[in-house]
Formats: structure tokens, C-alpha cells, sequence
């Protein structure tokens, strides 16, 4: 009586199996496809129970449908099944691998070898379960259609991320080489101030004399008044590429593949930026040393420095004063020092003078001997020979103008017997020095004139030397 129906729902049945199985082999985790699955099964179950009990119950489908049914729910051979499941394993394997194509902690040549490795160990998974199932006498199923189907996709995502890594490969490529042209270019511009950048570190160069300092504070002046320029564009173009700080810079540059194995790519621009603050410390460090040693002379001068002396240190204390300033001009305390040497040396200057215009030449003693005047001339001749040697080695000398007998001859050694072997006679004498005549000054020494020394010696020529005490400026109109 529903014969013609029970054929009919039995295809529909049949052709909702098939379709269910499209829908697994797909999206097999689809959200609906396990409640699709239990109606089929409850379907099936009742379609069977309508079927006529003379139908032997085991006999096979003789339709097309039939058989596709017969393939989509039959159960794997247990031999084929470990493998299958293998391949699904393997598939899903190479599914974790894509997402790690995005990491960089990952090495993407080495995913996808792995990749390869374990599409090739799917399709001969696929191959034994085949294998084994057809030896069960089951050559298709719907696990077989599946994993063939996920195959071909596994095949096109492969594919696509090697395409994809190529074009990343190229690219980084091409981004390290630019990072890496970026860095060393910089880096040269790093290595033409190195030299400077070590001599200005930011604290105070130790010297001796003002003439390191000078060579010093001409290159600074020089870097600053051209270097900076020529720096300060290169410098701006690349903290806009890779950033300004080291974090950011080296951030940058590793993902774009810089690798050196010396220096980060963050170093030429922090040790330029660093070298141009340290220059600024440099001269600030540098003048209030200056201005220390100045203070240090100053003290020095005015407790008592010999007159002589005198002259040359205050220049000493100007070009010091004045190298403090051209260090650092905008520092008040080292202007303010500097504006008051002038009138501390003028001071200085108005006392020597005073001194100067208060000294007196002496006369001859009267105690000296008879024959004074005459010793005078031939220790005044014997003076100035010891002077022109002096200059003629280029050492400082002068124009012995006068000499004048202090007092009478003097034993100034005895031999073990106690006799006389070497006497001295006390002099006074003014000497010319040539770059001291345009400032209105001559000196004046007190010594003793040496004459041999033997048993016997004579009181006169010939000398061997003199000794000098003390010695002051006196004015050349002062000397008669």
C-alpha cells in the first residue's frame, strides 16, 4: 500500500546522507551538522522499520544512491583506520604550522620544510589506509573522499605561504640592505668625530699648557660651526625611519633583518647625539677649570711671586681668563671672573710700579778696595761675556749696563791648614733686558764675584763665576 511512498523517502534519505557528508568533508565542525546527523540516523531508522519483513536483511543496494550510502556510512576495515587517522593528524599539523608563518620567533624556511615533510607523510597515511581497507573489500569511503578534498587544500595553502614568505623574504631583503646602508652611512659620519668625541667627553681635559686646550677649542668651534649643520639633516631622516631611542631603533632594525656583529643599529646615532651633548659639557667643564686655575695664580701672584715673575704671570692669567670664556661665553659666573681681571691686574701693575718707582741703585761701598772702579770694568766685561753666551745658546739674556764694588774682599774658602785658597768680592749690577726696556725697567742683582781657588790666589782676575742673591726692577734713569 506505501510502497511507492517508502521508495521515495527511502531516496530522499539517501540523498540527505550524501549531502550531510559534502557538508562534513567541508566544514566538518559546522554547527548544525550534528543535529542534521542525528535526524538522518533517526530517519534511517525508522524508514528500516517500515520496510517489508520478507526483505533479507542482509541484501545489498541496487542502486546508484544505494551505493553512495553503503560508502558514506560504512565503517573502516580497523586495519585502515590508524593510518587515516594519521592523515588526519598530519593535516592538522600543517594548519598549526601556517599560523606560525606570522611569528617571528619561527623559523618560516624550517615551517615550511615541515610543512612538505608532513603533506608527503598525509598522503601515504591516505595511501596505507586505502590499502588495507581495500583488502577488507572496501574501496571507497567517505574518510578516503575527505582527506583527499583537505589534500588538495593543504596543497593550495602551502602554496600560498610560500608565496607569500618569498614576497616577505624580498622584501626583508630589501629592508635590511636599506637599514644596513642607513646604519653605516652613519656610522661613517660617527668615525670623522670619533677622535673629537673621545677628547670631549664631557668632563675636563687634564693639561700643562694652554696649547692642548687652544688645538681642543679650534676643532669644537669647528664642528659646531660646520659638522652640526651637516649632521643634523642626517641625523633627523633617520629617527623619523627607525626612531630616536635605542629600543626603537634597534626594534625596528631587527625585524628588518639588520644584523652586525660589532655595533647595534641604534649606536652611530646615540653615540653623535651623545658626542654633540658631551661637546656642551666639554666646554662648560672645561671653563670652570680654566677659571680655577686662573684663581689658583691669582693667589699665588698676590701672596708674593717674585717681580721678575710677575709679568708673566699676569699674561699667563689673561690667556687663561680669556681661553675660559671663549669655552664657555655664556656662562655668567665665568664672564663676571673674567670682567674682573683687567682691574685686579691693573692693580697689580700700579703696586709694581710704585715699588719700582721707589728702588735705588746703590753706590760703591767705602770699604771697597782702591782699585774698585778698575775691578768694576773687568767684572762688568766678565758679566756680559757670561751673558752673550747665554744668548747665543738662545737663552734669556741681557746688557750688563753697570757694576759697583759692595765691599772689600772677602775669604771665601780656606784649605785644611786654614789658608786662603779662593776669595769673593760683593757687587751689585743692572742688566738691560731688551723686551723689559719698552716697559721702563732694568733689573738689579746682588752677588759675589768667585776668584780662583789654590793656595796663593791673588785678590782680582781671573774669575770663574758669581753667585746671585737678590735681585728687584729698578728705573734706568735710577742707575748712575
Amino acid at each position: 500500500m506505501f510502497a511507492g511512498k517508502n521508495k521515495k523517502a527511502a531516496l530522499q534519505v539517501e540523498q540527505a546522507g550524501a549531502m550531510i557528508d559534502k557538508i562534513k568533508a567541508k566544514a566538518p565542525n559546522h554547527f548544525r551538522l550534528n543535529g542534521l546527523k542525528r535526524k538522518y540516523g533517526s530517519l534511517s531508522k525508522k524508514l528500516e522499520a517500515k520496510k517489508p519483513r520478507t526483505a533479507p536483511a542482509t541484501a545489498q543496494p541496487t542502486s546508484a544512491a544505494a551505493s553512495q550510502k553503503s560508502a558514506i556510512t560504512e565503517k573502516l576495515p580497523y586495519n585502515a583506520r590508524r593510518p587515516i587517522e594519521n592523515a588526519k593528524r598530519n593535516l592538522t599539523r600543517i594548519d598549526g604550522y601556517i599560523r606560525k608563518m606570522s611569528d617571528p620567533k619561527w623559523n618560516p624556511e624550517q615551517l615550511l620544510k615541515n610543512m612538505r615533510q608532513v603533506l608527503k607523510s598525509a598522503r601515504k597515511n591516505l595511501e596505507t589506509g586505502k590499502a588495507n581497507a581495500s583488502k577488507k573489500g572496501v574501496t571507497s569511503h567517505a574518510d578516503f573522499d575527505k582527506i583527499e578534498m583537505q589534500i588538495d587544500e593543504a596543497v593550495k595553502k602551502i602554496t600560498t605561504a610560500e608565496k607569500e614568505h618569498k614576497k616577505a623574504s624580498a622584501a626583508a631583503d630589501a629592508g635590511a640592505e636599506a637599514v644596513k646602508t642607513d646604519v653605516k652611512a652613519l656610522m661613517d659620519e660617527y668615525n670623522k668625530d670619533k677622535d673629537l668625541f673621545d677628547r670631549a667627553s664631557g668632563g675636563v681635559m687634564y693639561f700643562n699648557d694652554l696649547k692642548p686646550l687652544n688645538e681642543l677649542l679650534g676643532r669644537l668651534e669647528d664642528f659646531e660651526k660646520n659638522r652640526i649643520e651637516e649632521l643634523k639633516p642626517k641625523l633627523e631622516v633617520f629617527g623619523q625611519k627607525y626612531g630616536t631611542s635605542r629600543d626603537e631603533i634597534d626594534k625596528k632594525a631587527d625585524a628588518m633583518g639588520f644584523a652586525d656583529p660589532y655595533y647595534r643599529a641604534s649606536f652611530a646615532y646615540l653615540e653623535i647625539n651623545q658626542g654633540i651633548e658631551n661637546i656642551k659639557k666639554t666646554r662648560t667643564a672645561t671653563a670652570e677649570d680654566l677659571m680655577l686655575g686662573v684663581q689658583d695664580m691669582k693667589e699665588r701672584t698676590s701672596k708674593g711671586i717674585h717681580d721678575f715673575a710677575r709679568g708673566k704671570h699676569q699674561t699667563r692669567i689673561k690667556a687663561w681668563g680669556a681661553l675660559a670664556v671663549r669655552f664657555d661665553p655664556e656662562n655668567p659666573r665665568v664672564r663676571e671672573f673674567h670682567d674682573g681681571l683687567d682691574s685686579w691686574i691693573a692693580e697689580e701693575s700700579k703696586a709694581l710700579d710704585a715699588r719700582i718707582d721707589k728702588a735705588a741703585f746703590p753706590e760703591q761701598a767705602n770699604d771697597a778696595p782702591d782699585n774698585a772702579k778698575k775691578l768694576a770694568v773687568v767684572i762688568r766685561n766678565f758679566l756680559q761675556k757670561e751673558e752673550d753666551e747665554q744668548a747665543a745658546k738662545g737663552k734669556k739674556a741681557g746688557r750688563v749696563e753697570v757694576v759697583v764694588v759692595m765691599g772689600p774682599w772677602r775669604i771665601f774658602k780656606k784649605n785644611i791648614l786654614g789658608e786662603p785658597i779662593q776669595y769673593n768680592l760683593p757687587i751689585t749690577m743692572a742688566v738691560q733686558i731688551e723686551n723689559e726696556r719698552n716697559l721702563n725697567r732694568m733689573r738689579v742683582y746682588r752677588g759675589t764675584m768667585l776668584t780662583q781657588e789654590y793656595k796663593g790666589v791673588k785678590k782680582g782676575a781671573p774669575f770663574i763665576g758669581a753667585t746671585v742673591g737678590n735681585s728687584y726692577y729698578i728705573r734706568p734713569s735710577a742707575v748712575k
